[in-house]
């Protein structure tokens, strides 16, 4: 009986199959990635919004412009920055791991500025490289007023 429950101990303690022991902690990196880069952000900091991007990371911000590459990406922000000054809030709606080392997350964001607010949706997927996560590709999306929004196919 003693076996017993020792295994049945040593099940509950254990992750699911396929789920690293530390996912809490990935998953927590993660998030503070996604606010450290709301706050670069909001702070117009290039290099701080920039700092967990892989050098080859794929970018294709609201308008549909694909930025490929870190460099390509700072030259787009910074001339992003010169003439538009939103804030912007983020809600992290879900964080998901198809891999040990890879993960997507999809966040709501909200920009507000002189003209008003207008709100998105992104998709990030981040690689966890010798032991750090880091973002490598970033897609966003304007959400659109429902009576705007074409039928689903």
């Amino acid at each position: 009986m003693t076996k017993f429950l020792a295994l049945v101990a040593m099940i509950a303690a254990s992750p699911a199959v396929g789920q690293p022991r530390d996912r809490v902690h990935d998953e927590a990196a993660i998030r503070a990635i996604l606010a450290d880069t709301a706050r670069g952000f909001n702070e117009q900091n290039v290099t701080s919004e920039l700092a967990h991007r892989t050098n080859d990371v794929d970018h294709i911000n609201v308008a549909g412009v694909w930025a490929q590459g870190k460099t390509e990406l700072r030259k787009e922000t910074v001339e992003f920055f010169k003439s538009h000054h939103p804030r912007m809030t983020v809600s992290i709606e879900k964080i998901r791991f198809l891999t040990p080392d890879v993960a997507y997350a999809i966040v709501k964001r909200s920009y507000k500025d002189e003209k008003g607010t207008r709100d998105s949706i992104s998709t990030s997927v981040f690689q966890k490289i010798k032991g750090r996560w880091w973002d490598v590709l970033f897609q966003n999306t304007f959400v659109r007023p429902a009576e705007q929004t074409p039928p689903s196919h």
